[in-house]
């Protein structure tokens, strides 16, 4: 007999797994998909036949990466693999092109395997609703893990999941994969940690620090360098809080010493899991004429500004791409945008600086309430490190000075 505990728990997976399914259902179960060809008839030789076939202003001219890149990825996978070949060498663009060693097609993660038994463009649907169960259950578990209850667990995976940057992102399918394990690699890096508190001494941290490793290299497969970065330094600043936590109260140097060498070495032992992915991508990168290519103050100029802070509370104060009319409270009738206030003709409305994908912010007015509710009022180590990263994270996204530590200290 399930005990009552038990079915708490069942509710809670089932809840991850039907609410993107609902969110998702036109691209899973109705038959559509998330791949937007109307996009392509945006360019030659296509456009020449949008009238005859029906094919207006794309529904959203932003997503067109989705077909033009990760889409003809996939499709020249699946062709490899059905001609019984390796896709190293993509022959298709210009006089040929490293394909395997670039990395962000994915052909490696082990949850690419739904691209190569469904239809391409159903594969997407199901791809997106299967990530973000995943990453909305594994920011449950580690907010178990660290003394969150069963509510405050599910709000917080609910939150990590259907978040802004996690829906916007599904545009680049390695994104939302990527960002996927992050929660889960915390939780193997917290546990690890525990069994060198005293009173959990007599156990190994070795079966977390495998874990760890495992799941560090399927995320490294996952196909997107700059996510698995952002990763590795969310743990590490983590896991350096967390021993300088343990440090602060036991002094056992001996043990954090011994410590931070395992943590290293998890962090190795997930690179060299992924390392057929890696070391190619490396020796790519090298070689990639945008290489070294970005100064300081470019990077610096691709900043959030100021004014973008306001979208953490109203996403669509800038607009949305997807939106091509409003409602017109004088006239009570929807009307379609033709044109700006300059009368130039536009399709959409939109206004912002950033685009809206790479301004993807929002997490929720009620996450940001709950977050400040918890610094004044729980206050305890945990909240602490994330309110600190929080800090650092945005003071990074506004282009502070302290970014300037990032691009002369870091590879």
């Amino acid at each position: 007999m399930i005990n009552k505990e038990r079915l708490y728990d069942l509710l809670i997976v089932l809840i991850f797994l039907t609410l993107p399914l609902l969110l998702f259902w036109p691209v899973t179960v109705g038959g559509k998909t998330l791949v937007p060809f109307d996009n392509l008839y945006t360019f030659q030789p296509w456009q020449a036949f949008a009238d005859q076939i029906g094919v207006g202003v794309p529904h959203n001219e932003l997503l067109s990466d989705l077909l033009l890149e990760n889409y003809a990825w996939k499709t020249f996978i699946v062709q490899a693999l059905q001609d019984g070949q390796i896709p190293l060498w993509n022959p298709y663009l210009f006089a040929g092109v490293p394909f395997l060693a670039a990395g962000q097609h994915s052909a490696l993660y082990p949850f690419s395997v739904l691209f190569y038994v469904l239809p391409i463009p159903q594969a997407y649907g199901y791809f997106t609703v299967l990530h973000l169960f995943l990453a909305g259950l594994f920011m449950h578990v580690f907010v178990r893990v660290i003394g969150g209850g069963r509510l405050g667990s599910t709000v917080a995976g609910v939150t990590y999941a259907l978040s802004g940057f996690m829906i916007v992102s599904v545009d680049f399918p390695m994104i939302v994969a990527a960002a996927t394990w992050l929660p889960l690699i915390l939780t193997a890096t917290e546990l690890a940690i525990r069994t060198q508190e005293r009173k959990a001494s007599a156990r190994s941290p070795i079966p977390y620090l495998l874990g760890g490793a495992v799941v560090l290299g399927i995320q490294f497969l996952a196909g997107h360098a700059e996510l698995s970065y952002y990763v590795i330094l969310v743990t590490a600043f983590y896991a350096a809080c967390r021993l300088g936590i343990l440090w602060w109260k036991e002094r056992a140097v001996k043990r954090l010493a011994l410590l931070s060498l395992l943590l290293l070495g998890m962090v190795g032992l997930g690179v060299a899991l992924g390392a057929a992915q890696l070391i190619p991508f490396l020796e790519l990168a090298r070689v990639n004429f945008r290489q070294g290519s970005a100064t300081y103050q470019d990077i610096i100029g691709w900043r959030y500004p100021p004014r973008q802070v306001i979208t953490f509370l109203i996403p669509d104060f800038f607009g949305n791409p997807s939106h091509h009319a409003y409602f017109d409270i004088v006239a009570r009738q929807v009307t379609p945008v033709t044109q700006d206030f300059s009368g130039r003709p536009i399709s959409t409305i939109f206004w912002g600086i950033k685009n809206y994908v790479e301004a993807g912010a929002y997490v929720g007015l009620l996450s940001i309430l709950l977050a400040l509710v918890a610094v004044l009022r729980r206050r305890d180590r945990y909240v602490w490190i994330f309110a600190s990263l929080a800090i650092i994270s945005l003071l990074l996204s506004f282009g502070t000075p302290l970014y300037a530590l990032l691009y002369y200290l870091l590879p």
